[in-house]
C-alpha cells in the first residue's frame, strides 16, 4: 500500500523456495538503475523480468568462493527477480 511517502531509489527484499534463492528489486526512481550485486549461487543467476516476462542470465562480473557478482539495469518503477541456484 502506498500512502504518499517519498518513495525513492532501489528497494529489494530476498526469500528461498526450495532449491532457489529470489531476490525481488525495484526501482523507485525516475530513471534507470544499473546494479552490481554479489549473491551465492551453484550457477549464474537468471534476471526475471516481472513487467515483460522476459528471463535472461545475468551479466556475469565475477564468479568463485559459490557466489557470482552480477550487473543489470532496472528501469524506472520496474522490478525484476535475481533467481539463483542453492548448493
Amino acid at each position: 500500500m502506498h500512502n504518499a511517502e517519498d518513495l525513492t531509489g532501489v528497494s529489494y527484499i530476498r526469500y528461498r523456495k526450495e532449491d532457489k534463492r529470489e531476490y525481488l528489486f525495484v526501482n523507485f526512481g525516475e530513471g534507470p538503475e544499473t546494479l552490481t550485486v554479489t549473491v551465492p549461487s551453484a550457477s549464474v543467476p537468471e534476471i526475471w523480468n516481472t513487467f515483460t516476462g522476459e528471463i535472461a542470465e545475468a551479466e556475469t562480473v565475477w564468479q568463485g568462493n559459490g557466489a557470482y557478482t552480477v550487473r543489470f539495469t532496472l528501469p524506472a518503477n520496474v522490478g525484476v527477480c535475481l533467481m539463483t541456484e542453492v548448493e
